[in-house]
């Protein structure tokens, strides 16, 4: 070796081992920049203190699955005040295959990825709503990774599509994976740019690291170094305005109205999207409701009537400024939750599992107080049925006046700050996407539609199903096989619009077919081969009475084989033949059901159109029904009907 060399491998050794000096100052000082928070050994949380610590995971940890990357999906959550370092790294031992994740510049989250054939991928993600990472609070990360794509979501924010230069998987066998930084001896080759020997650990805190569903325990790793356990848990943040109703973005031209729709039947109640946006509620205040202050010792009644698919959301929340008084309602798993907060430090959280509410049915929650003389009384969380004992749980014995307080505010379908409901790996909980019928507290059913505020909130039709509510943008991700001899996609759609997507499958790499109907109202099913060689068909719909364009539903079905495609709308068929050219139709990918992302449109080469507006339901793929509840969602609802 040339004496450059070994002088540079000198200069990192010592770099390496000055940082090693530091670390037990760090874990001294693990909390000292977080001098109001405690550090208490109690969560699956740890803080990396230099910037040579790292936290490993060898394959099979804990009972988990092999790391892979091909087809996975990682989530993880970290907080820092530094502007850069490495969140994960995945490679094989000569670094010839890599994925990475790291953090530069303090508002940007950069991917770097090699597989086995040379195809690479590179993607920024940006910091959201404009602010930055190194801002001290926790952020979520979500990694999926496909066989031609890979898509990167941070907090509540939708996904973030890249893509890789080919098709191609990733073949590391019985490889670590690094979380936060990398160990003595192996250098994230993959993240260096131009004259960087090594790239820094992350310091701060990381937690919640789940691959595949498996939650990695990151106090009992298989190997650590410059860390402390702590309690990263940030204080409340001060109360804040609630932000103006934002404006959707504006439709294309081609997105064009129908002059022959059959109104929808509206029904009593709101319905809130929380599907579209995080900050959605309905807040009132006790002045405009001229509702007395609940005291539960004088049997107190909080009554909310809703329907939803959403398996997890806030229903109601009225808590004082600080959290200390907090009584709420919401949806965990599919199941009626309560919390309540007492004056005297009681806290309680309880689901009752008795009734599964996430079926689109109308449900009745509803929390009680017995009175029982001097002063006591007995608190009952029941649902739906007020006579059925087995719908009703017991909290707790009421005592003297812990819950006779102002209750000022009211928050239903979510709040802008419910931090009384987070659990130790939260840092938000969902809003409500659904329909509220009605809110009764003490006896006064509350006028729904005179809120003092109301965000991302509208009426409630009747006939909803478990079905995506599209709003002319927005998109649903299927992780579902479509590399099949034939590929048959069918869903039913309900709108009142011309001109928009209906689903888009595959990558250029792989092949692709497309779905979309088109500003004359007739529905478009194209195919394209690796080969670059297309075929598509149109079918008009069937008759005047039930067109695609009328607000009815109606089923559309795409059917592909090795060298035709066949589209049945509502009965009419037709179909097409294509050569098949240098490629077969190998449609490896995810199945976007609305309008893709401006990346995939770019990447696939697919007509500018618009996204979809109205409701589609029972998405099948070869004949497997996909649930909207589990897929991917951006800017897109549950539960629809008529448009």
């Amino acid at each position: 070796q040339s004496l450059d060399d070994l002088l540079g491998r000198l200069e990192f050794l010592r770099t390496r081992l000055t940082e090693a000096q530091v670390v037990y100052e760090g874990a001294r000082n693990c909390c000292e920049t977080l001098r109001t928070q405690s550090c208490p050994n109690n969560n699956n949380l740890v803080r990396l203190a230099t910037t040579a610590s790292f936290v490993q995971f060898d394959p099979g940890h804990s009972g988990a699955e092999p790391f892979d990357f091909n087809s996975d999906f990682i989530d993880l959550d970290f907080r820092t005040r530094e502007s850069q370092g490495v969140l994960l790294y995945f490679s094989s031992t000569d670094q010839s295959q890599y994925f990475g994740l790291e953090l530069r510049n303090a508002n940007t989250l950069v991917v770097r990825s090699r597989r086995a054939n040379g195809g690479t991928g590179v993607l920024d993600v940006p910091a959201p709503n404009g602010g930055g990472f190194d801002d001290n609070a926790f952020h979520s990360v979500r990694v999926v990774i496909l066989s031609t794509i890979f898509l990167v979501g941070v907090d509540s924010g939708g996904f973030i599509f890249g893509s890789f230069s080919s098709e191609g998987i990733y073949t590391i066998t019985n490889a670590p994976l690094y979380i936060g930084g990398t160990p003595p001896g192996v250098v994230a080759q993959g993240l260096l740019r131009d004259g960087e020997l090594a790239r820094p650990a992350l310091i701060g805190c990381f937690r919640n690291v789940i691959y595949n569903q498996d939650i990695l325990n990151i106090l009992e790793p298989s190997f650590i170094g410059g860390h402390v356990p702590c309690n990263c848990t940030l204080d409340p943040p001060a109360p804040t305005t609630p932000p103006p109703t934002t404006t959707p973005p504006t439709m294309p031209p081609t997105l064009t109205p129908c002059s022959n729709v059959t109104p929808a039947v509206r029904r009593d109640g709101v319905r809130l999207n929380g599907g579209l946006s995080s900050q959605t509620y309905l807040a009132y205040t006790r002045q405009e409701n001229d509702v007395a202050p609940l005291n539960f010792q004088e049997g107190a009644l909080l009554s909310i009537t809703f329907s939803t698919y959403l398996r997890d959301a806030v229903l109601m929340y009225i808590s004082n400024v600080d959290h200390s008084y907090v009584i709420a309602l919401e949806i965990r798993n599919g199941y009626v939750s309560t919390v309540v907060h007492a004056s005297d430090g009681t806290r309680l959280r309880v689901s009752l599992t008795s009734v599964f509410v996430a079926d689109g049915l109308e449900h009745e929650a509803n929390l009680v107080a017995t009175p029982t003389g001097s002063g006591r009384g007995i608190l009952f969380l029941v649902v739906d049925n007020m006579n059925n004992p087995s719908n009703s749980f017991q909290l707790f014995d009421l005592l003297g006046d812990r819950f006779a307080f102002n209750t000022r505010n009211l928050y239903i379908g979510g709040a802008p700050d419910p931090q009384a409901l987070l659990l130790g790996v939260e840092t938000t909980r969902p809003a409500f996407d659904g329909c509220i019928l009605q809110f009764i507290q003490q006896g006064v059913a509350l006028d729904l539609t005179s809120s003092s505020v109301s965000l991302n909130s509208g009426p409630c039709f009747s006939n909803s199903v478990n079905g995506l509510r599209l709003p002319g943008f927005g998109y649903a991700l299927f992780t579902v096989p479509l590399n099949t001899d034939t590929l048959v996609i069918s869903l039913t759609l309900s709108s009142s619009v011309r001109g928009a997507y209906l689903f888009h499958g595959g990558s250029a790499t792989t092949g692709t077919v497309t779905a979309y109907i088109t500003p004359m109202g007739m529905v478009n099913a194209r195919v394209k081969t690796i080969g670059a060689q297309t075929g598509t068909v149109s079918v008009s719909p069937p008759d005047t009475t039930s067109t695609i364009c009328n607000g009815d539903f109606i089923q559309v079905t795409v059917t592909v084989g090795s060298s035709f495609i066949n589209l049945n709308v509502g009965g009419v068929m037709s179909s097409v033949s294509f050569d098949s050219g240098a490629g077969a139709f190998n449609p490896a990918g995810a199945l976007i059901v609305g309008q893709p992302p401006a990346a995939v449109v770019a990447r696939d080469s697919l007509p500018v159109i618009a996204g979809f507006r109205g409701c589609i339901r029972d998405i099948t793929v070869n004949g497997q029904l996909q649930d909207p509840v589990t897929a991917a969602r951006s800017d897109v609802g549950l539960g629809c009907g008529r448009p």
